[in-house]
C-alpha cells in the first residue's frame, strides 16, 4: 500500500512539476524564484568558505552521522554542522521571512540529512518528544525523502506533500527543490516550502 501511495504521490508531483515549468501556474513562480535565490546564496557562500579553506569538501560532503545521545526524535551530527549551522541558518532564516505562505527552507543532503534548520526549527530539546519533534529539527536524517521524483537536468524540481504536525490534520505543502552541486558532485538540494 505504501509503495503505492509514492507511486501515485510522485505521478502528481511530475505533473505539477510539468505544469509549473510550461508557465501555467504563475502563483508558483514567485517561490520559485526565492528558492533560486536562496540556493544561489547558499552556493556563494559555501563556494568562498571552500576557497579559503574554511570549510572542506571531506567536511562538505561526510555522511558519518553521528547519532546524539539522548535526542528524540534521534538526531545526528557530522563534520559540517557546526559551520553550516552558523552560515546556512541565517539564509534559511531569511528566506521564511520574505513571505508570509513560506513554511521553511533548508537545504538536504543525497542521503536526506538536515545538517541545518530554520532557527525556530534549532531549539535546545527537552526531552518531550512532541516539543522536540516539531522544534528540534536540525540533524534529522529522512531516509525515506532521498529518492523522491526530482527534475534531471533542471534547474529546479517542484513537489508537493501532506503535512501533519498532530497526525490528526493535514495540510498540502508544495516544494520547491533547487539541486546544489560543489565541484561537480551533487550535494543535495536547497528546499523552499510553501502553503497557498
Amino acid at each position: 500500500m505504501h509503495e503505492r501511495v509514492s507511486s501515485v504521490e510522485d505521478t502528481a508531483n511530475i505533473m505539477f512539476d510539468r505544469l509549473v515549468h510550461a508557465g501555467i501556474s504563475p502563483v508558483d513562480e514567485e517561490f520559485v524564484n526565492l528558492a533560486l535565490q536562496g540556493a544561489r546564496d547558499v552556493f556563494d557562500c559555501t563556494a568562498q568558505a571552500l576557497a579559503d579553506g574554511t570549510l572542506t569538501l571531506a567536511d562538505l560532503y561526510d555522511d558519518n552521522y553521528v547519532e546524539i545521545e539522548g535526542s528524540n526524535p534521534p538526531r545526528y551530527r557530522n563534520r559540517a554542522v557546526t559551520w553550516t549551522d552558523a552560515n546556512w541558518r541565517p539564509i534559511f532564516d531569511r528566506v521564511k521571512a520574505s513571505h508570509p505562505a513560506v513554511m521553511g527552507s533548508v537545504c538536504m543532503d543525497w542521503n536526506g540529512y538536515l545538517p541545518a534548520h530554520l532557527s525556530e526549527r534549532s531549539r535546545k530539546p527537552t526531552g518531550n518528544r512532541e516539543h522536540d519533534g516539531e522544534f528540534c529539527r536540525n540533524g534529522l536524517l529522512f531516509a525515506d525523502l532521498k529518492n523522491r521524483y526530482r527534475n534531471p537536468g533542471s534547474e529546479y524540481t517542484m513537489g508537493a506533500y501532506r503535512y501533519s504536525i498532530d497526525d490528526k490534520t493535514y495540510s498540502v505543502v508544495r516544494v520547491v527543490y533547487v539541486p546544489l552541486i560543489f565541484d561537480g558532485r551533487r550535494w543535495g538540494e536547497f528546499n523552499v516550502n510553501y502553503a497557498r
